[in-house]
């Protein structure tokens, strides 16, 4: 699998770093399997650096997670961050970002970490 996920709960965040190639069906797994965690909280913000990543969402892969997110959303009531690396993940990353929000799920796609943090905090909810 290519994520590297830690719970911190002491800060209330989740923190997901991805490298390498993945598929729809590899975040799945590792969506499911953060979800059953018994450290992770609904309410949690989520950091997703996806800079290392080699994945390019298609946009059935996109409409995919919607429908995953939507199915979910219960389990992310907290803001999510995706943060990657060049224009098409970045277009991809709003594009889901966007979807996310029309099924009730705050994401927010960024370039840069410290960006992403900032957006984080500023979201939070307890």
């Amino acid at each position: 699998m290519p994520y590297d996920v830690t719970i911190d709960a002491a800060a209330r965040r989740v923190h997901v770093r991805a490298f390498g190639p993945s598929s729809y069906d590899e975040a799945k797994v590792s969506i499911d399997r953060l979800v059953v965690d018994p450290a992770f909280e609904p309410t949690f913000s989520l950091l997703f650096d996806g800079r290392e990543m080699e994945y390019l969402a298609s946009y059935e892969d996109a409409l995919r997670f919607r429908d995953l997110f939507q199915r979910m959303k219960d389990k992310f009531r907290g803001p999510m961050a995706i943060v990657v690396q060049g224009t098409a993940r970045y277009g991809v990353s709003r594009m889901i970002a966007s979807l996310l929000d029309l099924v009730g799920v705050k994401m927010e796609a960024f370039l840069s970490l410290p960006e992403a943090e900032t957006w984080l905090d500023s979201h939070e909810t307890s």
